[in-house]
């Protein structure tokens, strides 16, 4: 069976509470922060430490990731994995159990992010990688 790699578009806009209208993404502060900001600071995080969700037992992390400061492009890998399972790793080739997974491992996958963030616009996009039903969104 083929793999089935995809990208899915995420449109990001920032809606004012009062005024209910979009507002440019780069004049949006979060503790003097504009969004750029807050995103790479995100992913600084995720980089430094995983993120794990004890009621879905799931696991985050970012990878690596490239940031351009002038064209407001944040780019790179995160790696997602379940854990909670017990489980046996099987080679199909020498047809031996390799390793032995424990309650507390998760099988990292990794999938692709590219994040636009321009400058005087009032939406940005973010592209996400996909492997057959698996992916970062949820």
């Amino acid at each position: 069976m083929a793999k089935s790699y995809s990208l899915a578009a995420y449109l990001i806009r920032i809606k004012n509470k009062t005024t209910h209208s979009n507002v440019s993404l780069d004049e949006f502060q979060i503790d003097g922060l504009d969004i750029f900001d807050v995103f790479f600071n995100y992913f600084e995080e995720r980089q430094a430490a995983s993120t794990t969700d004890n009621v879905e037992e799931k696991l985050l992390r970012v990878q690596n990731y490239q940031a351009d400061d002038k064209l407001r492009l944040i780019k790179g890998n995160f790696e997602t994995g379940e854990y909670g399972i017990r489980s046996d790793f099987y080679n199909i080739e020498t047809q031996e159990l390799t390793i032995h997974r424990e309650l507390t491992d998760a099988e990292l996958l990794p999938f692709y992010f590219l994040l636009s963030l321009s400058q005087h616009t009032q939406e940005g996009i973010i592209i996400l990688q996909r492997f057959h039903t698996h992916g970062i969104k949820t």
